[in-house]
């Protein structure tokens, strides 16, 4: 539809008690997928992908948490977004 605009609204818990161990991503039912668990799911590609197929213009991001957005990060946004969580120097102190 012209003029249409596709809200996708994804997000990561944040807080003391959330541990995003790499490699730890769930999909939608609960199976382990061996993925960075801040990344878009497969799943959530799929949404997006349906947005797009249907609306001119799609807007997504809603996350108390750093999400790893490069596959799909365009324009300009508000925060700035890590192209790979492992980058972070804060990871080399994770696990202990």
């Amino acid at each position: 539809m012209p003029g249409t605009v596709g809200i996708c609204v994804f997000a990561r818990g944040a807080g003391e008690g959330n541990t995003y161990l790499p490699g730890s991503a769930l999909n939608f039912a609960g199976e382990a997928t061996g993925a960075d668990p801040l990344a878009l799911s497969e799943d959530e590609r799929a949404v997006i992908d349906a947005a797009k197929e249907t609306c001119d213009k799609v807007v997504l991001i809603n996350s108390g948490n750093n999400m790893v957005l490069k596959e799909i990060a365009t324009g300009a946004l508000p925060d700035t977004y890590v192209a790979d969580n492992a980058s972070l120097p804060a990871m080399m102190n994770f696990g202990g």
